[in-house]
């Protein structure tokens, strides 16, 4: 499964690439896929937004994991907690929109899903969408080159 976690507020002190940020959102990830049972195949944090590629082993631990996970980011990032909280208006919200999920059916899918992660991962380091397209292919032509001799 695609997932993607949106927020606009991720800016700053509170973007997702910071250091302390990325180390914290890498553990909260880990520990609570462990807990619900949840596979995490690939993980881009691109700043202001992250991709995850999931392989869920029940259908319904889903709910508590996106759950789980959506808020715990949210405090660990914001420093905001259950008497702190973010103003109750509906801009003042962390996360843009509800998770956006997609169903990966298929080898080619899954494929397609695995470099449009890797893409992404690549802007978040600072490359254009066309440069990172470009590393991406040039990087796969060589791993087939050496495979092949």
């Amino acid at each position: 499964m695609h997932l993607v976690l949106r927020s606009s507020k991720a800016k700053g002190d509170w973007s997702f690439r910071r250091p302390a940020n990325k180390l914290k959102i890498r553990q909260i990830v880990t520990k609570f896929s462990e807990k619900y049972g949840i596979k995490i195949l690939s993980l881009a944090n691109v700043g202001n937004h992250l991709h995850f590629h999931i392989k869920l082993s029940n259908r319904y631990t889903y709910k508590c994991f996106i759950r789980a996970i959506t808020a715990a980011i949210a405090m660990a990032v914001s420093g905001t907690s259950r008497w702190n909280p973010l103003k109750k208006e509906p801009k003042d919200r962390f996360w843009d929109y509800r998770p956006f999920t997609r169903v990966i059916i298929g080898f080619r899918a899954f494929l397609n899903l695995r470099d449009y992660i890797e893409i992404n991962e690549l802007e978040g380091f600072g490359f254009q969408r066309p440069q990172a397209k470009f590393f991406l292919k040039w990087h796969q032509l060589k791993i087939l080159d050496e495979t092949g001799k």
